[in-house]
């Protein structure tokens, strides 16, 4: 007997895609105000969604840490006065 054969690979590819956005979108949901909040919600997503997210937390453990911060959207970095006539690429 025979397995029934694959869907062509770019159905797969959209598949694939369709969940890692879902995915991103759940945790943008969640998100909270600080860090401590989106560890937790983030933890939750990621133990929910462990057989897609497994391969990602084996090859950066402190994943989870990273995205807390990003989605707290500050990253303890200050800017001093620049002033107006200073050129972007300066």
């Amino acid at each position: 007997m025979s397995s029934p054969p694959l869907p062509p690979p770019s159905i797969c590819n959209r598949t694939w895609k369709d969940a890692w956005e879902a995915v991103a979108e759940k945790i943008y949901e969640k998100k909270g105000v600080d860090h401590l909040e989106n560890i937790v919600n983030v933890r939750s997503v990621f133990e929910k969604e462990g057989e897609l997210l497994s391969p990602l937390v084996e090859r950066c453990p402190g994943f989870v840490t990273i995205l807390s911060f990003i989605l707290e959207n500050k990253f303890g970095y200050r800017v001093r006065h620049v002033e107006m006539t200073v050129k972007m690429t300066d």
